[in-house]
């Protein structure tokens, strides 16, 4: 009986970490989706209907600088405001600029994002 009492305990436990872990520690893009305050569109030369939209999130007060957000728009409706690109804090990507590179891809900052790979998109927390 306390066996199985212990090992219901360490059940618990360990799903409750994941809990905690999962909502405060681990921000996947898809979270930041409509976020942000609309700084500028960058259209894609390649496809108008495609356009970069750069936003600033700034949730913390004095406390926590504002990050950066660029979110995937189409008017085709394959992207809607997603995030591809996450960079905190903003005070140091003040003169961020985007290049679009082809009719898929953009430059930001030296790091080029694919919006149809999911494996270029860009987390500030993962890369740190």
């Amino acid at each position: 009986m306390k066996k199985k009492i212990a090992l219901v305990s360490i059940a618990v436990l360990i799903l409750l970490s994941y809990g905690v872990y999962k909502a405060f520690f681990d921000t996947n893009l898809s979270n930041l989706d409509g976020r942000g305050t609309l700084i500028r569109e960058v259209v894609n030369p390649f496809n108008s209907n495609i356009k970069a939209r750069v936003f600033t999130i700034d949730d913390g007060g004095a406390t926590v600088r504002p990050s950066l957000r660029v979110a995937a728009n189409s008017n085709e409706g394959s992207f809607e405001d997603t995030t591809v690109f996450w960079y905190y804090p903003l005070s140091e990507m003040d003169s961020t600029t985007i290049e679009w590179i082809d009719e898929s891809s953009f430059e930001i900052n030296q790091i080029e994002i694919d919006i149809n790979d999911k494996t270029t998109w860009f987390n500030w927390k993962e890369a740190n």
